[in-house]
């Protein structure tokens, strides 16, 4: 990322900024859908053991599934209003210019009618399976100002998962799945989603 940033001629308070908000900007909400992407695979044991059997390909398509699926039913921020610019009819109603439009992510990401009657499975298969419905898939906003850091984020839940899968075995800390409560504006695990090392194993360099 810092590559591509310092691509050509950059300024240097640009640059800056750019790395800030990369690095705080998504620091939270990062962290908190990796607490949930843990909380998911540990109550799916067949995704987990799936998991573990790609740890080596860096491409392992059904890794990716598993994080997109986790942000689409755990999204964690549900922060993507926007202010349209010109008349909008939607659902039968005019929306006049200037309008502030507020989609709820929760229905969007569980709707039948995309997602299929599993809609609220947790399910990562579904991403491997023949054109996805994308335009029903809003964790990070979308359109000219969908979130900067999703990219960053994505590969920081890859790694993450990676590097601690390859550590340690996790139990989880109770079988009743958790609930989301709102922290500020990031929806967070009730329990904090708590694990169990189980098993720690040697880590090859």
């Amino acid at each position: 990322m810092l590559s591509m940033l310092l691509d050509g001629e950059p300024d240097d308070d640009l640059v800056r900024s750019e790395v800030v908000t990369l690095l705080t900007g998504g620091h939270e909400t990062t962290a908190v859908a990796t607490a949930w992407m843990f909380e998911r695979l540990l109550r799916h044991p067949a995704a987990l053991e799936r998991v573990r059997a790609g740890l080596d390909r860096d491409d392992d398509r059904f890794r990716a599934a598993v994080i997109k699926e986790t942000l689409r039913l755990r999204q964690v921020s549900y922060n993507v209003g926007r202010r349209i610019a010109e008349p909008v009819e939607a659902g039968g109603y005019r929306l006049p210019a200037g309008t502030f439009v507020w989609p709820s992510l929760a229905a969007i990401h569980t709707d039948r009618g995309a997602w299929g009657r599993d809609a609220e499975r947790f399910r990562p298969e579904r991403w491997l399976e023949p054109d996805p419905p994308e335009r029903a898939y809003l964790p990070f906003g979308g359109g000219a100002h969908r979130c900067l850091g999703a990219m960053f984020a994505l590969t920081e839940m890859d790694v993450i998962l990676r590097t601690v899968l390859r550590a340690v075995d996790l139990r989880a800390v109770g079988a009743r799945d958790e609930r989301g409560v709102m922290r500020n504006i990031i929806m967070v695990p009730s329990r904090g989603a708590r694990v169990r090392v189980a098993r720690r194993r040697a880590v090859t360099p």
